[in-house]
């Protein structure tokens, strides 16, 4: 993916429905404030929300591949012991 330098941070290409962006223009035009802001806000204040709920699965995920091993091996445990041949 190209990344382009811009004075205030880099450019970033996003596609949106149609009626997102008339939504988002229609908050720009009636608070004098620009497309970039909006975007620029709602993307920080929901950035952490997003990240803490990807943590939160990977961390899930792993506590489960741990308790399948855990399990695997205490059923190998409590196997019993094979009678000696002969």
């Amino acid at each position: 993916m190209e990344k382009r330098t811009a004075p205030g941070g880099q450019v970033v290409s996003v596609r949106l429905p149609v009626e997102v962006i008339e939504r988002l223009d229609r908050l720009a035009e009636t608070t004098q404030r620009s497309r970039g802001y909006y975007l620029r806000e709602a993307i920080e204040e929901l950035l952490p929300t997003m990240e803490a709920r990807y943590w939160a699965h990977r961390v899930e995920e792993r506590h489960q591949v741990e308790r399948r091993a855990f399990g695997g091996l205490m059923a190998q445990l409590n196997e019993p012991p094979e009678a000696p041949e002969g």
